[in-house]
């Protein structure tokens, strides 16, 4: 009887639902707000074996858009992420509290910051 390993199990898991993605590892780390770091490392087969946090697990479950017990499972089902369907929970979080330190700023402090953005976004649409 083979014995269950977490860490092959979840290794495994992400990059079987990476193939199935057609997306890189940059593109779901982007899609699923989590540090490209991060994710490189725990698929890593060299060094030592990383002990990701739930948080992180978490993560990458809602990035593929799948339970966090598909992670884990020696034979979880492939799934495969939907950029178009919108940003990830863990993107909206990120960009709800965002606007929430933007929203907290002194006026003249968020007048700079849209004076710059606007700036931003009119060099590139040129």
């Amino acid at each position: 009887m083979a014995t269950y390993n977490a860490s092959s199990a979840v290794r495994a898991n992400i990059t079987r639902m990476l193939e199935a993605s057609d997306m890189s590892l940059n593109a779901f780390c982007q899609h699923a707000g989590l540090p490209y770091s991060t994710v490189q490392r725990l698929l890593s087969k060299e060094g030592p074996e990383m002990s990701p946090t739930l948080a992180t697990l978490e993560g990458i479950a809602n990035g593929f858009g799948v339970p966090l017990a598909n992670l884990l499972a020696a034979d979880a089902p492939v799934a495969r992420p939907s950029p178009a369907a919108g940003p990830s929970p863990t993107l909206a979080k990120q960009v709800g509290r965002l606007v929430q330190d933007f929203m907290s700023c002194p006026e003249p402090v968020r007048a700079r910051v849209l004076y710059q953005v606007e700036r931003i976004a009119a060099k590139h649409a040129a």
